[in-house]
């Protein structure tokens, strides 16, 4: 082989490494787009949680799961379900300091309990809430010990 059939070699390899890293390029910028454009998306939903994904976590929590919510004007309404063995009494749901509903509701095994929080900052249609897991408390007994907690396992968010 002379020097000049190996420069066409170099030259052609070259080309090739080129025209390969280019089509790469071109493969990831949209790819690249559609990571950060479904990123943005996910996080618009008010909290970085899609409202699916938190009511998913809150079904099945126990000893009381949060089956569903939805939030309109002023008002939050939560539907729970016991989600364990023996008869439960809601005392309170305490979604922000200070927002709470207070109640006595007994709640039996499988059984569900829809409650309403009023006079929570006005929710224009549209428009999406968030209310932090590190603020949500539930207060119940059970038929052996009084004044139980239990802390949220996920925001809860939505669109009024």
């Amino acid at each position: 082989m002379d020097q000049e059939t190996v420069e066409k070699k170099k030259n052609n390899t070259l080309i090739i490494i080129v025209i390969v890293l280019v089509g790469l390029l071109i493969l990831a910028i949209p790819v690249a787009l559609i990571v950060v454009g479904l990123s943005l998306q996910v996080m618009d939903s008010g909290s970085g949680v899609p409202e699916y994904s938190a009511k998913a976590t809150w079904k099945s929590a126990e000893p009381l799961g949060i089956v569903d919510w939805g939030r309109t004007d002023d008002t939050l309404t939560v539907v729970f379900r016991n989600n364990v063995g023996n008869e439960i009494t809601l005392n309170e749901f305490d979604v922000s300091k200070g927002t709470n509903y207070v109640g006595e509701d007994k709640i039996p095994t499988g059984g569900t309990k829809t409650i309403k929080i009023t006079n929570l900052d006005n929710c224009a249609p549209g428009s999406k809430y968030s209310f932090p897991k590190a603020n949500i408390k539930i207060t119940y007994d059970t038929n052996t010990i009084s004044d139980k907690t239990q802390m949220g396992l996920a925001d809860i968010v939505g669109t009024c």
